[in-house]
């Protein structure tokens, strides 16, 4: 059974230093090479997600929201379902996670990108978005968040709705 799960995708740098400021292009990116990636990007070549977590950690020692998106990341499934979007056109995705563990993709550190999860993105149309599946419903607070027990409805959405879109695309 899939877990269900939020992602912002969202660049909280400062703009003046040195980042890529166009916010819909890291999205792109991510989508093009079917990855949802988390932020936190390291200066230092890694190839594993254990080289990784040991220099970003010691990287961002006091950072809960690094902290929260490397567990989630860690914890997210093969199978699981993961609500985004586009930041700048809002256009909504549900995302099914295709592998077993995080990879590294180096080559996007100039969007603060090092870490994902490769996943397929379906999606979403806009008249899907009301009552269990509202925007505010299938948002995260945090980078990366798993849906509760209390959001049972609209797991339960996300589910019928992820097979009936993704029934199109067969």
């Amino acid at each position: 059974m899939p877990q269900i799960w939020c992602m912002n995708l969202i660049d909280n740098r400062d703009r003046t230093n040195n980042r890529n400021v166009n916010d819909e292009l890291k999205f792109q990116l991510c989508r093009e090479r079917s990855m949802l990636a988390i932020g936190w990007a390291i200066p230092d070549v890694v190839n594993t997600w254990k080289e990784y977590k040991k220099i970003a950690d010691k990287k961002y020692p006091k950072s809960r929201g690094y902290a929260a998106a490397r567990n989630n990341l860690e914890k997210i499934k093969k199978g699981d379902l993961v609500w985004t979007k586009n930041p700048v056109t809002g256009e909504r995705f549900i995302v099914e996670i295709q592998d077993d563990y995080p990879g590294i993709y180096s080559s996007l550190k100039e969007f603060d990108t090092c870490a994902y999860r490769k996943g397929t993105y379906y999606p979403v149309s806009g008249e899907d978005l009301c009552g269990a599946l509202s925007e505010k419903k299938i948002s995260a607070r945090h980078s990366i968040e798993k849906m509760g027990k209390k959001r049972l409805d609209t797991i339960e959405a996300t589910k019928e709705l992820f097979n009936k879109i993704s029934e199109k695309t067969v």
